[in-house]
């Protein structure tokens, strides 16, 4: 596979650290830890989860706010 645009791999590597260092984190959480948004860490983790690198559990939802989903009970893991 060819490399990523080098901003793309220094997130994926950014978000793979994260959950080296601590285990399964919600994109909230990965959020404040590497200072993106949470939709940016969704999108990320989307791509991960594609390439097989990542594994995203969901156990249950939050709760809806509005439109939008409060995503705190989803978490990512390594693969």
């Amino acid at each position: 596979m060819a490399p990523m645009i080098d901003g793309w791999s220094e997130t994926d590597h950014a978000i793979l650290e994260c959950l080296r260092e601590t285990g399964p984190m919600s994109p909230d959480d990965l959020s404040h830890r590497t200072g993106l948004s949470v939709g940016e860490i969704t999108a990320f983790l989307a791509m991960l989860v594609r390439e097989g690198r990542v594994r995203v559990r969901m156990g249950e939802l939050a709760q809806e706010e509005g439109n939008r989903l409060n995503w705190q009970r989803m978490s990512a893991s390594l693969s």
